[in-house]
């Protein structure tokens, strides 16, 4: 019975914050010797807490070398973040005038198609005509002022010649 105690005692799992004491206390329970109780007890009361020896400490100190790089490396991180919105600021605003020089571009367009169909429709005989006859008061021909052209005859002078002699005359 007793090796049955101390397999449970010597092999059982216990939490690392008690494991020292609990072990210390198996041990002094076997043993038969006053003086070894003694120095076992010592132990207990020397040996430092695991418990105290786990915790972190709250207050870590940083050396300035450290921290010098952490503020400059979030002070590269913050002009990082504000190209980074002044950039799309910018973006936006070249977009915006983008935008409206293409709606110019297209006002202006339409205004070319406009003066196009305008042109092709003064290009017209009709408008021709009537430019002519309103504006600088031209008429048709009468019968005796058109000169007639025929293939028999022999042309002795030069076209143009024969239109002035008939005009002066």
């Amino acid at each position: 019975m007793v090796s049955a105690e101390r397999y449970t005692a010597d092999y059982s799992y216990l939490a690392p914050s008690n494991y020292a004491e609990n072990y210390a206390r198996s041990i002094s329970q076997r043993s038969t010797y006053p003086a070894e109780k003694d120095v076992i007890r010592k132990k207990i009361q020397y040996a430092p807490d695991i418990r105290e020896v786990e915790k972190p400490t709250a207050t870590t100190v940083m050396s300035q070398a450290s921290l010098l790089r952490t503020i400059l490396l979030m002070v590269i991180a913050g002009a990082l973040i504000i190209g980074i919105v002044w950039m799309g600021a910018k973006a936006t605003e070249i977009q915006y005038s983008i935008n409206q020089i293409k709606n110019s571009n297209s006002l202006v367009e339409d205004e070319i198609a406009m003066l196009e169909i305008k042109i092709e429709s003064a290009n017209s005989i009709e408008s021709v005509e009537d430019y002519a006859t309103s504006h600088l008061r031209m008429r048709y021909p009468r019968n005796n002022q058109c000169i007639y052209l025929n293939d028999n005859t022999d042309v002795k002078m030069n076209l143009v010649e024969e239109i002035k002699l008939r005009a002066y005359k």
